[in-house]
């Protein structure tokens, strides 16, 4: 009953609450998320529709996203949300070995980024995953359309991207190589 009246309050207060609730269970040692970085995260995400579908992706440099392969499909160009208002082509310009399934790095052709938007690699475990509906807990269910939604560890960076769900509904990712120099040349750009 205490988790269902948790969840009722942050339903309703937002992300201000959010926070609140994850830096209490940070500091109660029930949560291994870094207080607060769950949230300011969520900018790291970026929506992308094709001709089959929707799904998701890590902004991770100017004009530079991350998504799994198959969220682009065979499509060469794609549609990609630069703000909340905003829609703006990307081509597929590489693909890069992941497993179970590769990474596909598209390019803006109109408008870039905010840098503030950038998602820095990072090497540590999974801690939460920036989903559509906000930040969930590595582990949590997720959904149809969470794929390529960005994987981050404790600290903010980015570790991997959701490629589905297992039974239950649990996270399956993509890992992205690192430290490597992809990963690294990405995140300059």
């Amino acid at each position: 009953m205490r988790v269902l009246g948790l969840a009722l309050v942050v339903m309703l207060s937002g992300c201000t609450a959010l926070d609140r609730v994850n830096d209490a269970l940070v500091s109660t040692g029930c949560f291994d998320l870094a207080p607060s970085t769950a949230s300011s995260s969520v900018e790291h995400g970026v929506a992308i529709t094709t001709g089959h579908g929707r799904g998701r992706g890590a902004i991770t440099g100017l004009r530079t996203v991350l998504t799994v392969e198959h969220v682009v499909g065979a499509s060469s160009e794609v549609e990609v949300a630069t703000s909340s208002f905003g829609w703006t082509r990307a081509r597929v310009v590489r693909k890069i070995a992941a497993a179970p399934e590769s990474i596909v790095e598209l390019e803006l052709d109109g408008e870039a980024f905010d840098a503030s938007r950038v998602a820095e690699p990072g090497e540590g475990t999974a801690a939460w995953i920036v989903a559509a509906r906000g930040p969930i807990a590595w582990g949590a269910a997720v959904r149809q359309g969470d794929s390529g939604s960005p994987v981050m560890d404790s600290t903010g960076r980015l570790v991997g991207l959701i490629v589905g769900y297992a039974k239950g509904g649990a996270p399956v990712a993509a890992w992205l190589p690192a430290p490597s120099a992809n990963v690294q040349e990405l995140a300059r750009r």
